[in-house]
């Protein structure tokens, strides 16, 4: 990813500290802002968190990053592909993978009408552990159940 292309793409300034966060999340996993200042301070060592939690809000205002939920209390937040995407998310190891399939539209619909509301968007994220981190607990594949 050109990180200075996609800055200027989405009406930001590129700056050293931006340069840096963007590249500190690269990897697919979501992380912490503590993770990724002390990620992102190898690249620019003036780097304060404050900073970071500054520029987080800004490049997940600009749709450059998802804020992917909570990881021991603290908001995570990974690149995003920058087209309409799901997730899902290892609770163990963090790893995020990109759902770009999304079916939600009827029922999407069913919901706006039932309420009367306007729907302007939606996210959806599913949690739970990748192949790799349940072979390694040992753990054996559950199929979800559903009772109607």
């Amino acid at each position: 990813m050109d990180v200075g292309l996609a800055l200027r793409e989405n009406g930001l300034r590129r700056t050293p500290q931006r340069v840096a966060v963007m590249h500190a999340l690269q990897g697919g996993r979501a992380l912490s802002a503590h993770e990724v200042h002390e990620r992102a301070r190898g690249e620019c060592a003036e780097l304060g968190l404050s900073t970071v939690y500054r520029t987080l809000v800004s490049l997940a205002d600009a749709g450059l990053i998802d804020m992917i939920g909570q990881h021991e209390g603290e908001a995570t937040y990974r690149l995003c592909s920058g087209h309409h995407h799901h997730h899902l998310v290892c609770r163990a190891c963090r790893t995020v993978i990109e759902l770009s399939r999304c079916d939600l539209s009827p029922i999407e619909s069913e919901i706006a009408e039932d309420h009367d509301f306007e729907v302007d968007g939606h996210s959806l994220t599913f949690h739970g552990m990748c192949s790799a981190c349940r072979a390694a607990s040992g753990s054996r594949r559950r199929r979800a159940t559903h009772s109607h």
